[in-house]
């Protein structure tokens, strides 16, 4: 009986974790767009107090120019802040590897004061600024290989780090990455065109 708890016990926990695709829009031409759900890397508890979950999902294009593909991604991290703000193109999110190797992304779409979500926790309004980072496919090998262990987001009036620290100690960015890769990877071994199998 214990083994059977523990069993649906952890395929509850796994299941919480499971890596899904939100969206997979393929073209006649090949280009190919996939979109996953969003993953927790961190909760820092130091931000009123209050727990508030960091994590981030990821989009994959594939392109044709020419005869050839290329592909692409972009890493959206949903920043928590505590006023709403604007956020140019550009600005950049620098990752340390356990190396102490400097990984540098750019958001690649511009963002609006009205553009953010907002939340009350407690009786704070809580702002949602999602910018997207773009990256190569080497820079997320890199991301998943380097073991990043801080972040420092650039907004246009400053900057802040996001690493662990005594308020949130559960952290791992670069296996919350490699989940939505590896979930897009295997997306990307079936042919989703409209015409496949009519």
């Amino acid at each position: 009986m214990k083994k059977l708890l523990f069993v649906i016990l952890l395929m509850g926990t796994l299941a919480c974790h499971a890596q899904q695709v939100i969206m997979d829009k393929q073209e006649a031409n090949g280009d190919r767009d996939i979109a996953t759900s969003s993953v927790i890397f961190t909760q820092d508890k130091g931000l009123l107090g209050t727990g508030v979950k960091y994590d981030i999902s990821m989009m994959f294009s594939r392109t044709k120019h020419d005869s050839l593909y290329s592909d692409s991604y972009l890493i959206l991290l949903p920043l928590k802040l505590l006023t709403s703000r604007s956020l140019d193109v550009g600005r950049k999110l620098l990752l340390k590897t356990q190396n102490d190797s400097i990984i540098e992304l750019v958001n690649t779409l511009p963002i609006k004061t009205t553009d953010n979500a907002y939340e009350i926790i407690g009786h704070t309004i809580v702002y949602t600024l999602e910018p997207y980072y773009g990256a190569g496919p080497s820079q997320i090998q890199q991301i998943i290989n380097g073991g990043i262990k801080k972040l420092r987001i650039e907004l246009n009036t400053g900057a802040f780090d996001l690493q662990p620290n005594d308020k949130n100690k559960f952290w791992n960015f670069s296996l919350a990455v490699k989940m939505c890769y590896d979930c897009i990877q295997k997306r990307l071994k079936y042919n989703n065109d409209l015409r496949n199998g009519f």
